[in-house]
């Protein structure tokens, strides 16, 4: 019973849409555990079928099983925990068509409670050809159903009551009118609506629309009580509501008594506050206070007696009439005319406030493949509060058996799960897999690395962030995981096959302690048509192998440090010899020891071994030795000290002259000196032969032209006079003569 227009309304406090693996991974961080669902099974044949298309037609059928299966198999393959509700012959719409012989056509809440505790819960299905197909193929699939009595929007959001299970997976927006607190609405392939209005779909993932329905009290003002208010005004599927008032009208009566709409723009003058809490008032009309505190199985002990209902139920729709038909403006904002009774229907109310589910409560286990946990939790109904310390609840699960599997017990204020026989515990060591033979198991990839004899096939490939949350790519060989898991052997040129369970001693073989890395690339050498592909949130498979993450984790790491630079070698200074005379560089085939020479007379004192590390330990501290001044002036081979640029002269103030060696310069013993230091430059630099000494070599004429001495700004930096050394001579004063 979907509620008209009533998305539009709840929308703005939904969460943003999110891909389901992202929405898996940041449940798992928060839980540690995945997630469990209650799936109304109506939703998932509506969108796999085609529009206007016959519902009894064999290949409409087979399309709609198809998609169906697609759907619940996703959900296998992130190993999540679901299971499927469908509808019941107690729907609204079956009784409001007569379809129960026994009451025909009967609307009376009272009547049809009545009948129902007196039905046995296999006889709940409403018979449809392709719900009873359904149902037998996630039987062979061992995949968990729930056959709802009446709507299954309300059994699911009884078990998400309960805790049971964590999210209802509906896009009946009555869903939460029945009181579920967290569901999943738009599962499909839409990540967003573009500018146009057209759906973007993904080719890989579902996506998701998480709603809460404290984030919807807080953003709309409405919660369960005045929703229903809201859905009996506004009406919905089988229900035409009360006439004249449409879902903003609805809406403003279930807040009245409420400061929300004050908020409002054209509400800032009026005093809501004020005004009386009609939905306080209806729900006192068929809900007695005192006796539904807590929340119980028995839940229909807190419905007043069908006389009393009465009554409160016409001075309640008396009341309301003439309130809004006196205070229209005070309630709407603006002068409106009632043209017809306002009131509401008590049936739908109570269908609301009472939904008929089933007296007995679903109960997972992992003998299930809609289950992602090996062992099951005892107290899986932490929303149930027990009666009294005597309280037993029957629970079942179609896969296990057909009848009750067991029951809870309450111990310490809790209710505890024992099995037939007390003490039957819900725990196995590997998953459940579908009873059929050759399986397409793509599906079952993350479920198969805990089986340690089947994990040598599955590989962790790579991992990719999206959204802040790790995914992981899953990658086998389809073929030989196949034959792997239903033991097919090939010992000849025709193959035998010998069927077996996945957790007999049969499977396995040399492959199982092979090592990751070579199995990695024994599967990529494997033809790329044949590898599957299976992404999946890495949450999820450490919850699952846990050693599987941890061998991907070290073998990336060791590939991190594989790729990256040990440490950083900065490259000796390179000067402009270096690169014209590689043999003359000081950095290259360094000798053992080097000559130390006397920068003042040019003279080689001794010879100096070169340094090296010291083999001593390194905790042990030496104080350093001072160095001499021959040590502090080492230099390398093949270099010689360059003083003949620095030669003083005696007498500042004589004329200078330039330190090059000219056509003019005299043949003292300086000026020998001077031309035996500037020879000995020239033959290492021009790298010619050595000339004897007391040879003078002549520069060309063109050179003399273009070389610096013969530039005035060259030549007058370079003549060391007073009145050009940027040092200035002291002078010294004289007396001056005054006969001058």
């Amino acid at each position: 019973m979907g509620i008209a227009d009533l998305w539009p309304v709840v929308s703005p406090a939904c969460d943003p849409r999110v891909p389901f693996p992202i929405f898996l991974s940041k449940f798992i961080d928060d839980h540690g555990r995945p997630p469990r669902f209650a799936i109304d099974a109506y939703m998932f044949m509506f969108y796999s079928q085609l529009p206007d298309a016959n519902p009894e037609d064999q290949v409409i059928q087979e399309r709609v099983i198809r998609n169906f299966m697609a759907k619940l198999f996703y959900f296998v393959q992130h190993n999540v925990s679901f299971v499927v509700v469908f509808d019941g012959k107690f729907k609204p719409s079956k009784l409001r068509h007569g379809h129960i012989p026994e009451i025909p056509g009967s609307v009376n809440y009272d009547e049809i409670l009545h009948h129902f505790h007196r039905v046995h819960s296999s006889n709940y299905s409403e018979g449809s050809s392709l719900v009873e197909r359904l149902k037998k193929i996630l039987q062979r699939n061992c995949m968990d159903i729930v056959q709802a009595p009446g709507e299954a929007e309300a059994e699911c959001a009884w078990l998400q009551k309960l805790g049971v299970v964590d999210y209802v997976i509906s896009d009946d927006s009555d869903t939460l009118v029945f009181g579920a607190t967290k569901m999943i609405r738009l599962f499909n392939r839409v990540k967003y609506m573009n500018e146009e209005g057209k759906p973007v779909l993904s080719n890989t993932d579902y996506y998701v629309t998480p709603v809460y329905m404290d984030k919807v009290t807080e953003a709309t003002g409405l919660d369960k009580n005045r929703m229903v208010l809201l859905a009996v005004l506004r009406g919905g599927d089988y229900s035409t509501g009360a006439e004249g008032i449409g879902i903003t009208r609805a809406k403003e009566i279930a807040l009245c008594g409420t400061n929300l709409l004050s908020s409002l723009p054209r509400k800032s003058t009026q005093d809501f506050g004020s005004l009386p809490d009609f939905s306080k008032m209806f729900v006192e009309t068929f809900v007695d206070q005192e006796k539904a505190q807590a929340l119980s199985l028995q839940n229909h002990k807190s419905l007043k007696s069908e006389l009393d209902r009465a009554d409160s139920l016409r001075a309640f729709n008396k009341y309301l009439d003439s309130f809004l038909r006196e205070q229209h403006k005070d309630v709407f904002g603006r002068s409106t005319t009632m043209k017809s009774e306002v009131k509401v229907d008590d049936y739908y109310a109570l269908l609301y406030f009472f939904p008929l589910v089933n007296r007995k409560v679903f109960k997972f286990t992992p003998f299930s493949t809609s289950f992602g946990e090996l062992k099951a939790i005892d107290d899986d109904m932490p929303g149930l509060t027990p009666d009294d310390s005597t309280q037993t609840v029957k629970r079942y699960n179609y896969v296990c058996d057909p009848g009750d599997i067991g029951e809870s017990i309450v111990k310490q204020g809790k209710f505890i799960f024992v099995g037939k026989g007390r003490g039957v515990t819900l725990k196995v060591n590997e998953y459940a897999l579908p009873r059929e033979r050759k399986f397409n198991l793509k599906s079952f990839a993350l479920k198969l690395l805990k089986s340690s004899k089947v994990r040598s096939e599955i590989i962790l490939a790579r991992s990719r962030i999206v959204d802040g949350e790790h995914l992981g790519v899953l990658k086998f060989q389809r073929t030989r995981l196949h034959d792997k898991v239903y033991l097919v052997t090939k010992n000849s040129i025709h193959d035998t096959a010998s069927p077996s369970d996945i957790n007999g001693d049969a499977i396995g073989d040399d492959q199982d302690n092979q090592d990751p890395d070579a199995l990695i690339q024994q599967v990529d050498n494997d033809d790329e048509d044949k590898l599957i592909e299976v992404l999946v949130a890495m949450n999820s498979i450490r919850l699952v192998a846990p050693d599987v993450v941890k061998e991907f984790e070290r073998r990336q790491l060791i590939e991190q440090r594989r790729k990256s630079p040990s440490k950083k070698k900065y490259s000796p200074q390179k000067t402009t010899l270096d690169r014209i005379w590689p043999e003359l560089s000081p950095t290259k085939n360094r000798p053992q020891s080097v000559k130390v020479i006397n920068v003042d007379d040019d003279t080689v004192e001794h010879e100096s071994p070169i340094k090296t590390k010291s083999t001593s330990s390194p905790y042990k501290k030496r104080s350093p030795r001072k160095q001499t001044l021959s040590e502090k002036y080492e230099i390398n081979p093949n270099q010689v000290p360059v003083t003949a640029f620095f030669q003083q002269r005696k007498d500042p103030f004589v004329e200078t002259r330039s330190l090059f060696v000219t056509d003019d310069d005299s043949g003292s013993d300086n000026d020998a000196k001077i031309e035996k230091n500037y020879m000995k430059m020239k033959n290492i630099i021009a790298d010619g032969p050595k000339l004897a000494e007391g040879t003078a070599v002549k520069a060309p004429v063109e050179s003399r032209l273009s070389s610096p001495e013969s530039s005035p700004s060259k030549k007058s930096r370079m003549n060391l006079s007073p009145d050009t050394s940027p040092m200035k001579a002291k002078k010294i004063p004289t007396k001056k003569d005054p006969f001058l």
